[in-house]
Parts: C-alpha cells; sequence; structure tokens
C-alpha cells in the first residue's frame, strides 16, 4: 500500500482539526485540554484509506498542526517528514499571520505539492470568498502552491469535501515516492506507555523498512547512543508485519523506559547516523523578514528535532532579495543530519520565522580553510547526492574521507559506496575503505614511497621495512590500513617489492659494502664452529669488526635467509649444525629408534640447558616425537 503524509497549515481557529476530522472521521485532537479550550496544541494524527483505479490502496496520513503561535514549534516537529501541504484558510478571514510563516515554513522545507482548502465556506459570502481566493493566490505566488487547486468547503456542512478529496488524490498521485531501500531513519515526535505493551513511540519514517525485531540505534545528545529492539511495529493503530518509507509508525520497544526517550531523539539503522556541530548550508532567508545576524544565537529545527545554532560563516555575494546564501551553522547539541536535509531558523525572542535552508555538508569537510568554500558550496547546492562525494574528497585533501563518514552524511550504506565507486566516473578512488581524489591518491602513494626511500636510507642492511616502521615516517593519523593499501598499489605496479611483511623498494634492502660482507662472514662462522652448542649472541657480534647496530642488522639478515636459525630468543644455530644433527639422528635411529634426555646430552655433548629447547625444536620440525619422557626418532 503507498502511503503519504500531508500536514496542515494555517492560522489559528482557521478549522484545520475540523477539517481533518471530517475527512477521516476521526478527531486529532488528543489532549484533554485541546478538546476543552477548542485548539490544537501538539500534533494531532489520523489517516483514510483510498481504492484506487486498478486495486490499488493509498493510505493518507494526516498530521494536523497546532496554530497559535505560541506553538509553531511544535508544527515543525511534524513538518519535517511531509510529503504534502494543506494550506487552510478561513475564508471569512482571508490570509493571517500565522497563515504566512506556516506555508514559508512548507516552501522552506521543500515540500513540493498540495491543496488549499478555503475553511468555513458556509459562513462566508461569495465576495468574501473570493478575496480568501484571491489572497491565497498572491501569497502563494511563483511557489510550490501556485498552481495547487483551491477549494472551497465546510467541515460543518460537508460541501465541497468530494472536491477537496479528489485534490487530494490527484496531488498524491504526483508526489515522489520516498526511499525503502535506504537505511531506515525515523524521527521521534511522541514517547508514552501503553498498559501491557511498554515504551511506544511515533514517527514518520523518512526511508527505509523497520520489522519487529529489527535494532535500532538511539541518538541522544545527553548520552551515548544505545541499541533498540523494536518489539512490536504498528502502523495507524493496526500492527504490521512492517513499517516502510512514508509510514506513521508506532514503535513498541523493548527494555527502555518512557523517561529515557524524548521528541527529537532519532532512531535509525545502527551506524547509519552521524551527530555532528557544524553544517555548511544553503541558507535561504524569509524576504519579508528581519535580517538573519552573524553571530546571534538562532532556534534551529531539523525534523522533530531543535537546537540553538550560531551563523559563523557568510558568503559575500546575495545578501539582497532573499537570494540563496552559503553559510555555516555551529550547533550547541549535535544533530544527525544527511545532505539534502531542510531545516528551519527562527528567532529566539520574540519567536519568528527569519528562514531555512538545505544541509550541503553536515560536518563531512568542515574543516577547509575559507578561501574557495563557496565555490565549493554552490557547486554542492547543484550536484546530485552521489556527485557530493568526489567533492567532499577534494575538500578533506591528504586526508582521505573514510566511508564511515561518508555514508552517514548520505543516508546510505558503505556497501552502497564501494559499489558505487567500482564504477564512479574520474574524479574519485576508493582505497582502504576511503575516498580520495586521483591527486590526493597519488600522493599518498608518493609519501610513502617516500617513507620507504627513508627507511632504506636509514637502515641500509635491514631486508625491508615493516609497515609498523613506515607508520612512524608518515604524518601523524595515518593508519596502518592506509599504508597496506598504497604498498599493494605499489606493488601491482612493480614500483616496491614485498618479502613475507617486508616492504623494499626494487633493488634496495640487505645490500652490504665489503665491509659488512666481511662481518656476515665472520659472524656466519662463528656459528658454524660452535656447532651444537651454540655461542653467546653478544659476544659473536662484538667481535663481528663493524658498529653493534649493523652487527645485529647483518645477524637480522642471516636468520632471515635461513642460515642461522633461532630455536629460543637466545638459542641460535647454524643450519649446517642442525642438518648434522639430524643425520646423526638417522644413523641413531637404525639401531634404537627412541632416546631419553640423557641419550640426547651424550649424542649431542651439550648441556641440559641447550638440550631441551633443541629437542622442542625438533619436535616442531617433526625430526623427533616426544612419547612421555621420550623422543621417537621420526623418519627423514
Amino acid at each position: 500500500m503507498k502511503s503519504l503524509v500531508i500536514g496542515t497549515a494555517g492560522h489559528i481557529d482557521h478549522g484545520k482539526s475540523a477539517l481533518v476530522r471530517a475527512l477521516t472521521g476521526a478527531d486529532p485532537d488528543r489532549m484533554a485540554e485541546e478538546k476543552r479550550r477548542g485548539i490544537t496544541l501538539d500534533l494531532g494524527f489520523a489517516h483514510r484509506e483510498f481504492a484506487l483505479p486498478g486495486g490499488e490502496r493509498l493510505r493518507l496520513s494526516f498530521i494536523d498542526v497546532p496554530g497559535h503561535e505560541r506553538f509553531v514549534h511544535n508544527m515543525l516537529a511534524g513538518a519535517g517528514g511531509l510529503d504534502l501541504a494543506l494550506l487552510v484558510i478561513a475564508a471569512d478571514e482571508g490570509v493571517m499571520p500565522q497563515t504566512r510563516e506556516h506555508f514559508e515554513i512548507c516552501r522552506l522545507l521543500g515540500i513540493r505539492g498540495g491543496v488549499i482548502a478555503l475553511t468555513k465556506g458556509d459562513l462566508a459570502g461569495a465576495e468574501a470568498v473570493d478575496r480568501a481566493r484571491q489572497q491565497a493566490r498572491a501569497l502563494t505566488a511563483g511557489s510550490f502552491l501556485a498552481a495547487a487547486p483551491v477549494v472551497v468547503v465546510s467541515s460543518r456542512t460537508g460541501a465541497g469535501l468530494r472536491e477537496l478529496e479528489a485534490a487530494l488524490l490527484a496531488a498524491a498521485g504526483s508526489a515522489v515516492p520516498r526511499a525503502h531501500d535506504l537505511p531506515p531513519r525515523l524521527p521521534i515526535d511522541r514517547v508514552f506507555t501503553i498498559h501491557g505493551f511498554g515504551t511506544v513511540v511515533t514517527g514518520t519514517l523518512l526511508s527505509g523498512r523497520i520489522a519487529a525485531g529489527a535494532e535500532l540505534e538511539l541518538w541522544n545528545e545527553a548520552a551515548a547512543p544505545r541499541i533498540l529492539r523494536v518489539r512490536g511495529v504498528q502502523v495507524h493503530g493496526a500492527a504490521a508485519e512492517q513499517a516502510v518509507a512514508g509510514d506513521r509508525v508506532a514503535l513498541n520497544l523493548a527494555a527502555v523506559e518512557t523517561a529515557a526517550l524524548a521528541r527529537g531523539m532519532t532512531l535509525a539503522a545502527p551506524g547509519a547516523l552521524r551527530p555532528t556541530r557544524v553544517w555548511d548550508v544553503e541558507l535561504h532567508p524569509i524576504p519579508v523578514a528581519p535580517a538573519l545576524a552573524l553571530h546571534s544565537p538562532l532556534r534551529l529545527h531539523l525534523y522533530s528535532a531543535e537546537t540553538v545554532a550560531r551563523l559563523v560563516w557568510w558568503d559575500a555575494a546575495g545578501r539582497d532579495g532573499g537570494a540563496p546564501r552559503w553559510a555555516r551553522l555551529r550547533l550547541a547539541q549535535a544533530l544527525p543530519a544527511i545532505a539534502g536535509d531542510r531545516f528551519i531558523l527562527r528567532r529566539l525572542s520574540p519567536a519568528l520565522t527569519l528562514g531555512g535552508g538545505i544541509v550541503l555538508d553536515p560536518g563531512v569537510s568542515t574543516g577547509q580553510r575559507r578561501g574557495g568554500r563557496a565555490d565549493r558550496l554552490r557547486q554542492l547546492t547543484v550536484a546530485p547526492m552521489l556527485a557530493k562525494l568526489p567533492l567532499w574528497a577534494a575538500a578533506v585533501g591528504a586526508r582521505g574521507l573514510p566511508l564511515t563518514i561518508a555514508a552517514p552524511a548520505l543516508g546510505r550504506r558503505p556497501d552502497d559506496l564501494r559499489q558505487w565507486a567500482e564504477t564512479a566516473p574520474e574524479g574519485v578512488v576508493l582505497a582502504a575503505d576511503h575516498l580520495w581524489t586521483p591527486a590526493a591518491w597519488n600522493q599518498w602513494q608518493e609519501n610513502v614511497l617516500q617513507a620507504l626511500g627513508s627507511f632504506h636510507r636509514a637502515e641500509p642492511v635491514a631486508p625491508g621495512a615493516r609497515i609498523e616502521a613506515l607508520h612512524r615516517l608518515l604524518p601523524p593519523g595515518a593508519p596502518p590500513a592506509l599504508i597496506r593499501a598504497a604498498l599493494d598499489r605499489l606493488a601491482a605496479s612493480a614500483q616496491v617489492e614485498r618479502q613475507g611483511e617486508l616492504w623494499r623498494l626494487p633493488g634496495r634492502g640487505a645490500q652490504l659494502n665489503a665491509q659488512e660482507l666481511a662481518a656476515r662472514r665472520r659472524i656466519e662462522l662463528a656459528f658454524l664452529a660452535a656447532g651444537y652448542r651454540a655461542p653467546a649472541a653478544a659476544e659473536v657480534l662484538a667481535g663481528a669488526g663493524v658498529d653493534a647496530r649493523r652487527a645485529q642488522q647483518i645477524l637480522g639478515l642471516l636468520l632471515r635467509d635461513g642460515v642461522l636459525l633461532r630455536l629460543t630468543p637466545e638459542l641460535i644455530l647454524h643450519r649446517d649444525a642442525v642438518a648434522e644433527l639430524r643425520r646423526a639422528l638417522l644413523a641413531r635411529r637404525a639401531q634404537a629408534p627412541r632416546l631419553s634426555v640423557a641419550d640426547f646430552k651424550s649424542l649431542t655433548g651439550i648441556t641440559r640447558k641447550y638440550a631441551i629447547p633443541l629437542l622442542e625444536y625438533l619436535d616442531h620440525v617433526r625430526a623427533t616425537r616426544r612419547v612421555g619422557d621420550l623422543r621417537e626418532i621420526l623418519p627423514g
């Protein structure tokens, strides 16, 4: 079933709630005080289903919002997830202050369609109706409601309701469907408890799907994110297997107290969102409203959340006539925005809507210097969602853009971006789960090559560098995974060589001069002469004829090449000695296939200190096998 959310908009006492009640048969005013005072104080909800040609069904969900100026913040809590607007104007009064403010909010939130209802048609004469119609047309000229039908209705008599229903269905037919295949995202607009069920939250599902048993991450500025399990799902009061984007949803959550939740929090797929405090935005001031002052505190509304924000950066151009401006907002409370989200800015006191805008960069590359920022923001304004990635990657430069930051900023999954990067146009490179511009990635590889060259100059006889050694030679903040990715790419183009866990430039590593070659020979002969009686490595290196550091590096080369074998940290033998021992054991096996530790000591002439680790090494290389206190000599 297709679902769309329609929000009422209009001045107090212009008949919004009565109209929703007439359309759906349900009373959206749920609070006792609302019924006593006869005005809407908070969000109200109702719905109605329609049968469409071809057997398809359509559910229209209505969010009824308060019209009083003191409750515009409540109106904003429900306005962010709307597909269509139902602009309500009393025919006997015409356009009033909150009519204008609600309309501007709907326009700033990017709502794409709707219907204008002139209510109380039974109380207004023809002249008043005509005047209200002209005011409605003047208010909405050039906007998303410029061509919207204007329907005169009476909620009391029912006149015009059929025409209004038809107009709403026609508008619903052209509404843009929401994305069902993206991660789920649900701003919470109500929290309550149902006896026998526990904690319930409601909201408009902006994207994705949610089914019973799903795990969702709760974003709350006051505490660390936590994972909550969905016990049950309802769509408009009826149990459902799952809710899909566009549904008005109630979720029964397990193991969480109602007091731990509040309007303004957000539930989303784990890892799908990333709250930030700094946004770069495209700002749209309301031309007739007071100017948005730099650095002044403003009330920012994003879906059901709100916080204080300051305008701290401004584009020098386009300051007049309500033209778009490029700005930076610093938020008092981190909010989980994605690129393309729309927000509203209001004056703190006296409260008044001043403008709104579109999030272009929700903290992805906001560390970029001011120079050139306005040009980049202009490009982000017109770039489709995924086309923003090369622009963000260019802004972060040599750091690379982690997918763990890029994906939440687009409301996508990291796997979605990996797939996109595989067939992406020129301008972006995916490596080690980071996105780079080709120039930045080439520079990163060049940095790794330079670090490898520096290592060879400092360690000329070392066989190669481990990634940990290169990490110390690169700028801070370079994780090992990035270094390995660069080395793998360089190895594929034969610019570096790999041996085990060691990396080197071609033709470099373990290049010994005449003095070092002589030292290598002295060290090897010392161990060869010692036979099974392993000499002290420190004494051998002291007599090598080179400084201690070079001697230690040469010892490492002999171990790497298998000339010497390290049996324990202190026991090093020449490979010929071990081979000779293997031959001696095989000869003994022909007469006695097993031997004790004492037999082994007698055979080799070494003490127990060296006999035990040597036997354990022989067990390890399958030359012997322990059987109780004896060793069985295995055939070669």
